[in-house]
């Protein structure tokens, strides 16, 4: 069971891959990213979070290219296998619905965003006791409420490296915020609440972890769609050297996040 659930996760990752980059130096950034940064941490330690993720992520890669039967027959697969699906999925459409992007100077948009922060920081335990009492996602608001618990909200100094790291592609994201499909710039969004979604739980340690991973999990997806807008102007030797320079730094990233790992992915 343990070998099927490792190779279906592959699988999927790969298919979703192999589904949005046709170059094959993307498709070798999008794999080494997943196999040195999310394969091991995820897939060989938990199962569940690991196959939801790779499903996610084929979901993710089939609204890009707009198979929308795809993803949502997929998506639901995604959820039936960890509620955490559910967050990303929620936020999501959530941004569609109300037209919201980072990459978009409007008022509008960071008055929203905003209030989303400070609803989170000083509304959530009563967001969640609320929760518990709708349907379908009364299970999803008990986990969170279980990891906000008092025996989860010990006092660590460490920051999950991927935090950091969010921080920095987010950069290089918004600076090419001109370049992007109205699809891309929709799924690029979701890549800057890593270190958002950290920082509004940061009082519930294991849960702000646990949160913010579930969006580190499509960075197969978010990086090489990045870097290949970052290059566009390049020459193709210069274009080639930084694919083999990410896909090494990929690699040692993932074995800096091997080396430092515990429960609460924090380093």
């Amino acid at each position: 069971g343990f070998t099927l659930i490792v190779l279906i996760s592959f699988l999927a990752r790969y298919l979703s891959s192999r589904l949005l980059f046709k170059s094959n130096a993307l498709l070798s950034l999008s794999l080494s990213v997943y196999i040195f940064n999310d394969f091991f941490n995820r897939d060989l330690g938990q199962i569940r979070n690991g196959l939801s993720s790779s499903l996610l992520g084929l979901a993710i890669s089939y609204y890009i290219v707009n198979q929308k039967n795809n993803f949502y027959i997929t998506s639901l697969f995604s959820i039936l296998t960890h509620y955490q699906s559910i967050v990303l999925l929620g936020l999501l459409a959530t941004l569609e619905k109300l037209k919201f992007s980072f990459f978009r100077l409007r008022f509008k948009n960071y008055l929203i965003f905003v209030l989303f922060i400070l609803s989170i920081i000083f509304l959530i335990p009563l967001i969640i006791n609320f929760l518990i009492y709708i349907p379908l996602i009364d299970q999803l608001a008990i986990k969170i409420l279980h990891y906000m618990g008092e025996g989860y909200q010990v006092n660590r100094r460490g920051v999950p490296y991927f935090i950091f790291l969010s921080i920095f592609v987010s950069i290089i994201s918004f600076w090419n915020r001109k370049k992007y499909s109205n699809i891309e710039e929709k799924i690029l969004n979701l890549q800057i609440f890593p270190p958002i979604i950290f920082l509004c739980f940061i009082a519930y340690p294991v849960l702000a972890s646990r949160l913010s991973s579930t969006f580190t999990g499509l960075n197969n997806i978010f990086y090489p769609i990045i870097l290949y807008y970052f290059t566009v102007k390049f020459k193709h030797k210069q274009k080639q050297t930084l694919y083999s320079i990410s896909i090494i730094l990929s690699i040692l990233l993932g074995f800096f996040s091997l080396y430092k790992y515990n429960q609460t992915y924090l380093v």
